[in-house]
C-alpha cells in the first residue's frame, strides 16, 4: 500500500496516496461503464442505457472521474485505517493532483479518540425499581383523572382542583402579553404551567388576587396578575362497569380483568422507562470519568452545522424552496448571527460525541449487536399492545425507519443491561408515574 503520513495533529491526520495511472483507469472505466449503461443516462437517437461508450463519454467524463476518485479514496483508507487501527470519523479536505503520471491523493480526515475501558465496579449508580402491582393503581388512577369532573366549591384550592382565573401578562415596558393574557384555567399542581405558578394558586378562593413572574421567553421576565375567579373540586372518574367496559370493549368484564390488561402492555413499558433512566444516570458517571477524553472537534463542528441546518429549514415556509447552496449560506448566516446558541448547542454535541464514543468502545469490547431474534421479540411485544397484533407485525417489518428505532433501542437497553453489571447498583424505589416523567424531563 503506497501512502506518506504527512502530519499528526491530535486526532487530525493528513495522508498521501499515491495511485499509478493504470489503477485510476481501470477504477474509471468501470464507473464510465456503469454510468453509460444506466436506464436513466439518455441521449436522443439512442435508447435509455444503450448509448456508446465512446459517444457517452464526454457527456460522463466529469462524474466518472469523480466516482473513481471516491472508490479508490474509500478503498485506500480503508486500508490505512486497517493497518493502524484508527477508526475515521469525519473527512476534513481531499485534494487530487496528477505528478509524473500518477495520482497524488491529500485527505485530512479526524479519528476517533482510544477509549479506555476502565473498571467500574465502584462507580455507583441509581437504578429505579418499579413495584408492578403499584404502577397498575398508578394506571388507573391516571385513567380515572382523564375522565374526571370538576364541582365550583366555595374553598381553599388544594392540588388537583381546577382554578379558573383572569391574567394580565406584560413585560418589562409595560407592553402586553397577548398569549397569556385573560381568562384562563388550571389544574393545580399539574406539569401545564411551572411548577411554582401553579404553586401560587394553592391556599386562594374565588376572588383572590396575586402577582407573579415567569419567563415564555428565555432571558426575558414577565409580570403576570391574576385574579381568582372560581375554585372547582376533582371528582375522579368512577371505576364502575361502563369505566372498565370503555377500556377492554367487551362486556362482562371486571376489575381484575382491566388490571390485568394494564400489566399485559406495562410489563415492557416498566422495563423500557426503568433502562432508559438507569442509562442516563451511567451517562452522567461517564462523562465524569471520561472528562478528558479528547474529543474530535471537526465531528462536533459538523453536528452543531446540522442543527443549524435543520433548524433552518424547518423554519422556512412550506411553499419555499432553496438550492442546497442557499441553505448552506442561510445556516452559516444563522450560526454567526447567534453565538451564545452556538456555544450552548457546541457544549451540547460535545458530550453527546463524549458519550457516544465511550459507549461505543464499551459496545465493541463486550460484542453488543442486534440480532433478528431481538428484532421479532421486540416487535412482539409491541404489537400485544394493538387489536390487531398480527396486522401490525406484518406492517412493521415493512416500515425501515421503525425498524431502524427498533434497533436503536434495543441497542440503548443492551447496553444499559450492559453497564448494570458493570457498576455498582443502588436500587431506589420509585413510582412509575415519576419514572416517566423523570424520563420526559419533568
Amino acid at each position: 500500500m503506497s501512502f506518506e503520513l504527512l502530519s499528526k495533529d491530535g486526532l487530525v491526520r493528513e495522508v498521501k496516496f499515491t495511485f499509478e495511472s493504470p489503477e485510476f483507469q481501470k477504477e474509471y472505466t468501470k464507473e464510465l461503464k456503469r454510468l453509460a449503461s444506466a436506464p436513466s443516462f439518455k441521449l436522443q437517437g439512442f435508447r435509455p442505457g444503450k448509448v456508446p461508450l465512446n459517444i457517452a463519454e464526454p457527456y460522463l467524463t466529469r462524474e466518472a472521474s469523480s466516482r473513481a476518485l471516491q472508490a479508490l479514496e474509500l478503498k485506500r483508507l480503508g486500508e490505512y485505517l486497517n493497518q493502524t487501527k484508527e477508526v475515521n470519523l469525519i473527512v476534513i479536505s481531499r485534494n487530487a493532483n496528477w505528478v509524473d503520471n500518477k495520482l497524488e491523493l491529500t485527505v485530512k480526515f479526524e479519528v476517533a479518540p482510544e477509549v479506555p475501558v476502565k473498571n467500574l465496579s465502584e462507580v455507583e449508580v441509581n437504578y429505579p425499581v418499579v413495584d408492578e402491582d403499584k404502577a397498575v393503581e398508578e394506571m388507573i388512577l391516571a385513567l380515572r383523572t382523564q375522565r374526571s369532573t370538576y364541582e365550583v366549591a366555595d374553598k381553599a384550592a388544594e392540588v388537583d382542583d381546577l382554578v379558573e382565573f383572569s391574567a394580565e401578562t406584560t413585560d418589562e415596558n409595560g407592553l402586553e402579553f397577548k398569549p397569556f393574557s385573560g381568562d384562563l384555567s388550571l389544574v393545580v399542581g399539574s406539569y401545564q404551567f411551572p411548577s411554582e405558578f401553579s404553586g401560587e394558586f394553592v391556599g386562594r378562593k374565588a376572588g383572590d388576587e396575586f402577582e407573579a413572574k415567569l419567563n415564555f421567553v428565555e432571558d426575558k421576565e414577565y409580570t403576570v396578575k391574576v385574579k381568582v375567579k372560581e375554585v372547582k373540586a376533582r371528582h375522579l372518574g368512577e371505576v364502575d362497569e361502563a369505566f372498565i367496559k370503555e377500556f377492554l370493549n367487551r362486556d362482562n368484564v371486571t376489575l381484575d380483568d382491566l388490571k390485568a390488561e394494564i400489566k399485559k402492555n406495562l410489563d415492557r413499558e416498566i422495563k423500557s422507562n426503568t433502562l432508559k433512566y438507569f442509562l442516563g444516570q451511567v451517562n452522567e458517571k461517564l462523562a465524569e470519568l471520561y472528562a478528558d477524553l479528547p474529543i474530535p472537534e471537526h465531528v462536533v463542528e459538523y453536528y452543531v452545522y446540522r442543527r443549524f441546518e435543520a433548524f433552518v429549514i424547518n423554519t422556512l415556509p412550506k411553499a419555499k424552496k432553496l438550492s442546497q447552496d442557499e441553505i448552506v449560506k442561510l445556516t452559516n448566516e444563522e450560526i454567526e448571527k447567534d453565538k451564545e446558541a452556538k456555544e450552548v448547542i457546541t457544549s451540547e454535541e460535545r458530550e453527546n460525541l463524549r458519550i457516544e464514543l465511550v459507549q461505543g468502545r464499551y459496545i465493541q469490547e463486550h460484542g453488543i449487536s442486534v440480532t433478528q431474534e431481538d428484532l421479532d421479540k421486540y416487535i412482539d411485544q409491541v404489537s400485544i399492545m394493538f387489536e390487531q397484533p398480527e396486522q401490525y407485525r406484518r406492517e412493521a417489518y415493512k416500515n425501515e425507519q421503525f425498524l431502524q428505532a427498533a434497533r436503536n433501542e434495543i441497542v440503548a437497553q443492551k447496553i444499559a443491561e450492559l453497564f448494570k453489571t458493570l457498576v455498582k447498583v443502588v436500587e431506589v424505589p420509585t413510582s412509575y408515574t415519576d419514572l416517566v416523567r423523570r424520563n420526559n424531563g419533568q
